[in-house]
């Protein structure tokens, strides 16, 4: 059961830093500020644990898009939201700086939804319900073990209770 302590703490660290780590690593990857980074939450309605129980035929890839910044060859400032695919004139904040060479000024992290058969494969399932069945089989041995455990302690200090009273009495009846 040793092996359970390191994921449950790496668990609660990603829980607790939220999308910290994932928004460092975009931040970093397209050379931005880290608030300039959005990360929407998963949807959970593909999930399997989601009600109700069991394989939904779906699931969400990611999908990241940035916007770009840059000046036209007129001097102008431009704007790309397709990855730099496309550009349009755009008028910018006046403490905005547009840079003279396209550059990414934001990240926006989404999800797609991806629909069909080839969504999970069959396995996965049985995989989910086999591990379902491993922990609830665990946790079963692990309350019968902590039961037997108290259980035996306290018959056997019972037990020395009742020992100790009969030496006592014992000693008593020789006195007399």
């Amino acid at each position: 059961m040793m092996w359970l302590l390191p994921i449950l703490v790496l668990v609660m660290f990603s829980t607790a830093c939220g999308n910290l780590p994932e928004r460092a690593w975009y931040a970093f990857k397209y050379g931005v500020p880290q608030d300039k980074v959005t990360i929407n939450d998963a949807p959970l309605d593909c999930n399997w644990l989601y009600s109700p129980l069991g394989n939904k035929g779906c699931h969400y890839e990611k999908r990241v898009s940035t916007l770009r910044w840059s000046m036209s060859t007129t001097n102008e400032p431009i704007v790309s939201y397709d990855e730099g695919k496309t550009w349009n004139v755009f008028t910018p904040d006046a403490t905005d700086r547009v840079p003279s060479t396209p550059a990414v000024v934001s990240v926006w992290v989404g999800w797609e939804k991806v629909v069909g058969a080839e969504a999970f494969p069959w396995w996965w399932d049985l995989a989910v319900i086999a591990f379902i069945i491993f922990m609830a089989g665990s946790v079963e041995s692990a309350i019968a073990r902590t039961l037997e455990n108290s259980v035996t302690d306290k018959l056997a200090n019972r037990l020395e209770s009742i020992e100790d009273k009969l030496e006592s009495i014992e000693d008593e009846l020789r006195r007399h």
